[in-house]
């Protein structure tokens, strides 16, 4: 005869307890990897402008120095961020850090999309520059957070990997994109919008819940000033 607490334990095994259990789990996963693909998608927006100053330099008739100038107030953005926002995702929640990160990301393509001059390229780089800041340390905690208990390894792994993969890919594609694309000052941030506006929000409900979340934010080197992206 079973027992009624062997009858429980098989309840808590094969009821709804666990079939939630299980849908969390899948959700999570699911998450994981969307999530890393939108940090990939915002750090390949990062590096997207770098082949082509040379082509607004022609454009514009702006100095070498200028283009120092571009890169020194990115720098500018990514320490904003990180002073106004560092820890902004452990208060706010993961999602919201998030989005916000990929506004300015969006707003950043826009900005390069409508450039006539030296003004809107300076606004680019800075939405460009906060958009890295806010959202490269939001992800990574956010993806501690959904490897779960004793897998920060996976998390770190991924994380490294959409900042690298993201920054490569972004210049190759706008080097690509001026050589063989029409308006090359135009079709890769056009690309580079349309992905950005692909990532956002596209993450279940694990991606969350600020001061309970276990990861804190921090930002990947890769992402700073005197890395990759310049």
């Amino acid at each position: 005869m079973e027992s009624p607490i062997a009858s429980d334990v098989k309840e808590t095994r094969h009821g709804p307890a666990a079939d939630a259990s299980r849908h969390l789990t899948a959700s999570g996963r699911l998450a994981f990897w969307l999530l890393g693909a939108s940090l990939l998608v915002t750090t390949l927006g990062n590096t997207v402008p770098t082949p082509l100053y040379v082509i607004y330099q022609h454009k514009f008739g702006f100095s070498t120095l200028m283009i120092t100038v571009i890169f020194a107030v990115y720098a500018t953005g990514v320490v904003l961020a990180l002073v106004l926002f560092g820890r902004a995702s452990d208060l706010l929640g993961r999602r919201h850090v998030l989005l916000a990160g990929l506004v300015c990301a969006a707003l950043s393509a826009v900005a390069f999309l409508l450039a006539d001059g030296i003004a809107l390229l300076l606004i680019g780089r800075v939405l460009s520059g906060l958009s890295v800041g806010v959202f490269v340390g939001a992800a990574t905690a956010a993806l501690v957070d959904l490897a779960g208990p004793g897998r920060g390894r996976r998390a770190s792994l991924m994380a490294a990997a959409s900042n690298i993969t993201g920054l490569g890919l972004g210049a190759l594609l706008a080097g690509v994109l001026a050589q063989v694309a029409p308006a090359p000052l135009r079709f890769a941030f056009w690309v580079d919008g349309v992905s950005t506006s692909k990532a956002s929000g596209r993450w279940p409900g694990p991606v969350s819940h600020g001061s309970r979340a276990r990861g804190r934010s921090t930002l990947s080197r890769s992402a700073l000033p005197g890395s990759r992206s310049r």
